[in-house]
């Protein structure tokens, strides 16, 4: 894989409906969400140009799509929305997502429940 930078967004937070049970579904809950992507910003580095980087509004909106919109039942199958829609921007050759949902309904006292995945672009 060439180029080694890594950007992050950490700590997005985000209202959905996802889980499967119906109240999680009906009500809703908060969702936290960090993404790592790895790939070549040298070339932007060396110039100070958001054009030759990744703009982390972009990265922002997209997990804001996907975790604002249509209701999964796992947190699996948010990340993997989110690394897939990542995954497809230029520059970018390998994402961490990690979502957590520290509302999950388990019956005792927890921080959160989660996951975290690493994808590669095709070819990688």
């Amino acid at each position: 894989m060439s180029g080694t930078d890594k950007l992050m967004v950490c700590g997005m937070r985000f209202y959905g409906y996802h889980g499967v049970h119906a109240t999680e579904k009906d009500e809703g809950q908060w969702f936290e969400v960090d993404v790592a992507i790895w790939g070549d910003f040298a070339k932007a580095a060396r110039n100070d140009d958001i054009h030759a980087t990744l703009d982390y509004s972009k990265l922002y909106e997209i997990v804001r799509k996907v975790v604002e919109g249509s209701a999964v039942n796992l947190v699996e199958t948010l990340a993997e929305r989110i690394s897939q829609q990542i995954l497809a921007l230029p520059l970018s050759r390998k994402v961490r997502v990690t979502v957590r949902k520290p509302e999950a309904p388990l019956g005792g006292p927890f921080d959160y429940a989660g996951v975290e995945i690493e994808r590669y672009r095709d070819g990688e």
